[in-house]
């Protein structure tokens, strides 16, 4: 796969309504093209939607060569670039020796950053502050803080990465008899039920 764009910047952002326990959203915005895309659960947690917007703005921007995600999640980033070698060197552990939280989010997002480096690519990321009038961060606050709201109001179905619905199962904001068709059998391929 050959890159068609050279670089772009991305926002991502989580939301939870009742953190944890409450309807949860995510969402991301490209800076020069404003394409979008928003997304999210009945319920789940700020860090399960945060993870979950990083993971569908790579997988959006694969044709990509050099992205920058910006996010006010220092959760995020520490997932996704700061403690990852480590969990990895220790078999997905944590330093409590713990098995590491949101696993399937956090790993699915190591792959698609490995991905980008072996094609000569890189994944940058960017910490802004949050709801401080940073223009594409309260764009994605709105998106995943809208998302959840209107899943709330079941103005709409949850809609997640696979790796998020595992996480939700896994955690037990979700059950599999609340959970489509198509998805359950989805994450039983993936042996992640």
């Amino acid at each position: 796969m050959a890159f068609s764009i050279a670089h772009t910047t991305v926002s991502t952002d989580g939301s939870a309504l009742s953190n944890p326990h409450g309807p949860m959203g995510w969402g991301w915005v490209n800076h020069d093209t404003q394409a979008h895309d928003s997304g999210g659960a009945v319920n789940g947690t700020n860090q399960i939607g945060e993870l979950s917007a990083v993971l569908e703005a790579l997988r959006a921007h694969r044709d990509v060569q050099d992205i920058t995600i910006e996010t006010d999640s220092r959760y995020a980033i520490g997932c996704s670039r700061d403690w990852v070698a480590s969990w990895k060197r220790h078999g997905w552990k944590n330093s409590q020796k713990k098995p590491v939280s949101n696993l399937q989010l956090v790993q699915a997002i190591n792959e698609e950053i490995e991905s980008k480096k072996q094609l000569g690519g890189s994944v940058e990321f960017v910490w802004v502050k949050g709801h401080a009038g940073n223009h594409y961060n309260e764009i994605v606050d709105h998106l995943a803080h809208g998302y959840s709201s209107a899943v709330q109001a079941h103005q709409q179905q949850g809609r997640m990465p696979i790796e998020g619905w595992a996480v939700l199962l896994h955690d037990g904001y979700v059950t599999k008899e609340s959970l489509p068709d198509v998805v359950v059998r989805e994450l039983t391929r993936l042996h992640f039920a």
